[in-house]
């Protein structure tokens, strides 16, 4: 893996994004994609492909990237060295304003640092937790807010 030390991620993206063929909306550094329809999406049209005979590369190799990001991600926070992890707005999406958690990479990355036996609390809104809660049970503490502002 490359890691070029004081690149500006936020400029990178922006240069990829302004490739008309790309866009920028979604380019954003920090977690991976996650949510109800992209994954399910690429999986399908990988599963579609192997199905007439051509091998789903550029599928196989998103998904497998996105796993390992996320593992990137709980090594970082686990270097910064702390007991307690707060994460704040866990769905999908920033400020989904659904119950939306189905594959949300800041819950799969707090997952991580809490199997690694660090106190992660999830701090969201009434309805996430409820979600959170059924998914995850006892592997974190809970601390409600009104909103996300």
């Amino acid at each position: 893996m490359f890691h070029f030390a004081g690149a500006d991620k936020f400029a990178i993206l922006k240069a990829v994004g302004a490739d008309s063929r790309i866009g920028g909306k979604c380019l954003l550094p920090g977690y991976g994609f996650g949510g109800p329809c992209f994954p399910r999406d690429n999986r399908a049209l990988g599963g579609y492909a192997e199905s007439i005979g051509v091998k789903p590369l550029i599928s196989m190799a998103t998904d497998e990237y996105n796993v390992l990001h996320c593992e990137r991600i709980v090594e970082k926070k686990l270097a910064e060295g702390h007991s307690d992890y707060t994460f704040t707005d866990v769905a999908y999406k920033p400020k989904c304003p659904v119950a939306i958690i189905e594959e949300s990479q800041k819950l799969a990355v707090a997952a991580g640092v809490a199997q690694a036996g660090k106190k992660v609390t999830i701090r969201d809104r009434d309805f996430i937790l409820d979600m959170v809660r059924a998914e995850y049970g006892s592997l974190f503490e809970y601390e409600e807010v009104a909103s996300l502002d």
